[in-house]
C-alpha cells in the first residue's frame, strides 16, 4: 500500500507484527545520506544508546534490529516482538552528511517488506521538503499494538538538533 505524509495506521492491518520485517530506505540526490533507527522510550527519548542503529553500530544488543546496506539502500531487519518493553517507538531518520538540504533530494523511498513482499511504502522527492538537513521518515510505535506514522519532516539544523530532541548529549 502506498502511504502519504501524515498517514497513521495499525501495522497488523498490513503485516504480521510477530514475524520479522525489513525497513528499506533509498535516497538519491547529490549528497551523501546517512540513515538511522532510533529506539525510543515512552517519553520519546533515547534512554539506551545501544538502540541507536546506523552504519557505526550495526545491531541492537539482542539482534532485534540489524542494519545492512545494498548499494544505495539501507536495510533494517526488525523483530518487533523481540524488542524490550522499554522501547516504545522506532524512528527511522535520514541526514545529509555535508552540504545540501532535503529539498535537493531527487527521490526518497521507504518500504516495509515482509516475506519479500512490499507491504507499505512511501515515496517522496525534494519538492516535499524545505531546508531540512535531517528528517524523520517513519515511526513505528507501540500503543497497545504496533502502529505506523509517516512523519516525513525534520530539522534545519541537522542531526545535532534531532539528537537534542531525543535527549542525546552532543559535543558542541
Amino acid at each position: 500500500m502506498e502511504m502519504e505524509r501524515g498517514f497513521r495506521g495499525r501495522l497488523a492491518d498490513y503485516l504480521n507484527t510477530s514475524c520479522p520485517i525489513q525497513v528499506k530506505i533509498t535516497t538519491s540526490g547529490g549528497a551523501v545520506y546517512d540513515t538511522f533507527c532510533f529506539g525510543l522510550d515512552a517519553e520519546d527519548k533515547i534512554s539506551d544508546d545501544e538502540y541507536v542503529i546506523f552504519y557505526n553500530q550495526l545491531r541492537s544488543p539482542g539482534g532485534e534490529i540489524v542494519y545492512s546496506t545494498d548499494h544505495s539502500e539501507a536495510i533494517y531487519e526488525v523483530q518487533l516482538k523481540k524488542l524490550p518493553g522499554r522501547i516504545a517507538k522506532l524512528a527511522f531518520a535520514i541526514s545529509i552528511d555535508g552540504e545540501g538540504t532535503m529539498h535537493d533530494v531527487k527521490a526518497h523511498r521507504i518500504q516495509i517488506v515482509q516475506n519479500d513482499e512490499v507491504r507499505l511504502e512511501v515515496g517522496l522527492e525534494g519538492a516535499d521538503f524545505g531546508d531540512e538537513k535531517v528528517i524523520i521518515g517513519i515511526e513505528l510505535y507501540y500503543t497497545k499494538e504496533w502502529r505506523i506514522a509517516v512523519v516525513a519532516r525534520g530539522f534545519n539544523e541537522g542531526l545535532s538538533e534531532l539528537l537534542r530532541r531525543y535527549n542525546v548529549q552532543t559535543e558542541s
